[in-house]
C-alpha cells in the first residue's frame, strides 16, 4: 500500500543559500516557506526543491514529487511512502 503526503511550499528562488525559512498561512492552509539556490530556468529550481527537501525529510528523491504548481512559486511536494 502507497501512502501520500503532501506539503504546501512557497518557493524564493535565486536565493544566496538554500535554507527553510519558517512557515506561513494563506487562505488557512499552511505553507512552508523555503529558498533555493538555483534560478528557476528550465526546471533546475524545481530539481534543487526536490533534492533540498529530500536531505531534509530524510528520504530517497525518487519519493518525491512536485505535484502541482511547476511554474508558480506556490507548489505541492508529494512524498510517496510505501
Amino acid at each position: 500500500m502507497e501512502i501520500t503526503s503532501r506539503l504546501l511550499l512557497k518557493v524564493k528562488a535565486g536565493a544566496k543559500k538554500n535554507s527553510i525559512d519558517g512557515t506561513l498561512e494563506i487562505d488557512n492552509k499552511q505553507y512552508i516557506k523555503i529558498s533555493i539556490k538555483a534560478i528557476p530556468e528550465k526546471g533546475r529550481a524545481n530539481k534543487m526543491i526536490l533534492e533540498f527537501m529530500a536531505k531534509e525529510l530524510g528520504v530517497d528523491k525518487n519519493n518525491l514529487e512536485i505535484g502541482a504548481g511547476k511554474t508558480s512559486q506556490y507548489k505541492v511536494l508529494k512524498l510517496k511512502k510505501k
